[in-house]
């Protein structure tokens, strides 16, 4: 999402996609970049205390957004190696998404680029205040929530342009029903949006969980596929073109969370296993590479994995040893946060060795395979994907 786990609330991720033209070509700076593990710096002027906390990553994986918390406020904020840590309006914190460049930036109540601060509109009718979880690849559309907080809270889905307005995915019936739909992420082009419903009473006890939800034009407002022998769904994040989906099921028989993608038919992923409660976060432009964690019953709270078709569900300090970045020892990687387009830049939260909650990067190694695009085939596609993924145009 600002993005919280999805069982306290909405938790988004961006996955974009970038075009690049064939032209004369030099090996890119992130080709060559050696794998490695670091902590999300400060502000060197800021109290001992402070910290990065990242929500997401620009599709390119230059510019990390989150929120920087100086021991009693979060202001929204971006990292990238060139400029450091940046504060950003109070009307953006935290930060959630960032457009594939990380030129503009959605998050809080507004919008931000390094020239404009503009405040997201509200949908009509009983809501307060409008909140922006993602925007599309290009920077031209923030999707988000209008939201009724008083005296129960409930959500309303928008997508919005500065050309085009508001557009509504859902309004709330009239009666008082306090019943809503949370979307936490959208496509490159934001022509997938993707979220839950659920209700929530103030006086039934708070919130009342529904299932997971995939938004188009064509097709509205379609539930999630209800896997068998699971009672509830909910979706974190999509892919960059929209074709997968991932998040979690829940058994209230067996009360257990298992993480699963729906490509667009629910597709269980492997559990770590010996965990109550997993859940699948964020996904890679392609879909192959998804990041979840697991829920513990005491510190460090949980633990993040990933998983892949090839080397399956790994605790994701195994996950990336065999990418070649070692993980200093005294660290916990706790929840994942974000993961560029391309799957070689990953960003999340944990414990670091003095005990501290703080952000945390890691760059892979990009290994060059044949078949580039994954469909089997070896064509001039592949040369295409080769040369966005490895190759800059000068």
């Amino acid at each position: 999402m600002s993005r919280l786990l999805t069982f306290v609330l909405p938790f988004l991720g961006v996955v974009l996609l970038h075009a690049v033209p064939v032209v004369s070509l030099t090996l890119s700076a992130t080709a060559q970049a050696q794998p490695s593990f670091a902590q999300l710096p400060v502000i060197p002027s800021g109290p001992p205390q402070d910290r990065f906390l990242p929500n997401g990553i620009s599709g390119d994986g230059r510019v990390v957004v989150g929120g920087y918390f100086d021991g009693t406020y979060v202001m929204g904020a971006i990292w990238s190696a060139p400029t450091g840590t940046q504060l950003l309006s109070p009307l953006v914190s935290p930060a959630d998404a960032a457009s594939f460049d990380g030129s503009v930036v959605v998050g809080g109540f507004g919008v931000w680029t390094s020239s404009s601060l503009t405040s997201l509109p509200i949908l009509p009718g009983p809501y307060h205040y409008a909140v922006g979880v993602s925007v599309t690849a290009d920077g031209s559309m923030v999707v988000g929530n209008s939201v009724h907080s008083s005296p129960s809270i409930y959500y309303a889905p928008f997508r919005w342009t500065a050309s085009g307005g508001l557009q509504a995915l859902w309004i709330s019936p009239p009666g008082g029903l306090h019943e809503g739909r949370i979307t936490v992420d959208a496509s490159a082009d934001g022509g997938v949006v993707v979220g839950r419903y659920h209700t929530y009473d103030l006086f039934a006890g708070g919130v009342i969980y529904g299932n997971g939800w995939r938004w188009t034009q064509a097709t509205g407002m379609v539930p999630l596929s209800m896997p068998t022998g699971y009672t509830r769904t909910a979706a974190h994040a999509v892919s960059k073109d929209g074709l997968t989906t991932v998040g979690f099921a829940y058994s209230a028989a067996a009360r257990v969370s298992r993480p699963f993608r729906w490509i667009p038919e629910p597709q269980p992923i492997p559990p770590l296993g010996g965990i109550q409660h997993e859940t699948a976060q964020e996904v890679s432009g392609d879909g192959k590479i998804v990041l979840g964690f697991g829920l513990l019953p005491a510190l460090p709270t949980a633990i993040a994995w990933m998983w892949t078709p090839a080397g399956g569900t790994r605790q994701l300090k195994q996950a990336l040893f065999d990418r070649g970045v070692v993980v200093p020892s005294g660290w916990s990687l706790v929840y994942p946060r974000g993961i560029s387009d391309d799957g070689t830049v990953m960003v999340g939260t944990g414990y670091n060795p003095a005990g501290h909650y703080v952000g945390w990067m890691a760059m892979l190694d990009a290994p060059c395979y044949p078949d580039c695009n994954g469909d089997s085939l070896l064509t001039v596609a592949d040369f295409g994907c080769f040369q966005n993924a490895y190759v800059t145009h000068v």
